[in-house]
């Protein structure tokens, strides 16, 4: 039982080392949602993303098209 609960401990001390070398927190997204995206309407789906963190400034991680095609690119949030 202890080895289990000392490997939890590594596991989460290396989650939280990652969030601090990549600046970026693990567990939180920008605010805002998503627009709705058409694949059509993105010329060449220019800054594809996995994260929210992976879009400059506020833009936001979003589905493009399809949510079976899982494909994501940056995109400028709504906030309403």
């Amino acid at each position: 039982m202890a080895s289990f609960a000392l490997r939890l401990c590594f596991v989460l001390a290396a989650l939280l080392m990652a969030s601090f070398v990549c600046g970026t927190p693990f567990f939180e997204e920008k605010p805002g949602l998503c627009p709705r995206l058409n694949a059509p309407q993105i010329p060449g789906h220019e800054n594809p993303c996995r994260s929210d963190y992976d879009c400059p400034r506020v833009e936001k991680c979003c589905l493009v098209g399809s949510p079976s095609a899982n494909d994501r690119i940056c995109a400028e949030p709504y906030i309403g």
